[in-house]
């Protein structure tokens, strides 16, 4: 099975791809289902995490999972149980299959079942900080000096090339006028 990640979030996608996975392979390990499950990380609307199967894309294998903006807040086996819980969906058992079960199900003991994923990181991107003034400056300044470098080097090939045609049209007219005259000549030794 095949997952593909798409993150519109500030965390980190290794991060939330190695518990998706763990959950994965501790519960459905072998199992049939799509070819390719696609997780869609999304930001939450309220401070907790959520899963969210749609009807007409879990064909696709498509699930999507909300995390709230602080990561303190983020609970690591709730994502795991969720996870179990939406493949399980996406492999075509109902709710009335998972019910009651720490792997599945929020409500029973979900902590305990993916006690081993409470020490996986989840953190956020860090922000790279942009250059800005002198240094923005500078970083342009060295950016133009290597375009005009390229383009000087450009201009070299390109006037060297024009002499190289030139001395070649330069042979072919002479060499033509040459095999002209021969022709002429051979044409009057010919006639007389």
């Amino acid at each position: 099975m095949k997952l593909k990640f798409v993150n519109k979030t500030d965390y980190m996608t290794v991060q939330v791809r190695a518990i998706v996975r763990h959950a994965m392979k501790k519960t459905h390990n072998g199992k049939t289902g799509p070819a390719t499950i696609e997780v869609h990380i999304l930001p939450a609307r309220k401070d907790r995490v959520t899963v969210r199967t749609h009807h007409p894309s879990a064909a696709k294998g498509i699930f999507e999972l909300r995390l709230p903006a602080d990561p303190e807040n983020v609970d690591k086996e709730l994502i795991a149980c969720y996870t179990s819980w939406a493949c399980a969906m996406l492999r075509g058992l109902s709710n009335r299959d998972v019910n009651g079960t720490g792997q599945y199900d929020p409500r029973c003991d979900y902590k305990k079942a993916y006690a081993d994923v409470a020490d996986m990181p989840v953190c956020k991107k860090t922000a790279r900080a942009k250059p800005t003034g002198a240094g923005l400056a500078f970083k342009k300044a060295a950016h133009a000096q290597d375009m005009v470098n390229k383009w000087e080097s450009k201009l070299k090939k390109a006037e060297t090339m024009l002499k190289k045609w030139q001395r070649k049209l330069k042979y072919h007219e002479r060499r033509g006028e040459e095999l002209q005259v021969e022709w002429a000549q051979k044409l009057q030794e010919g006639n007389a």
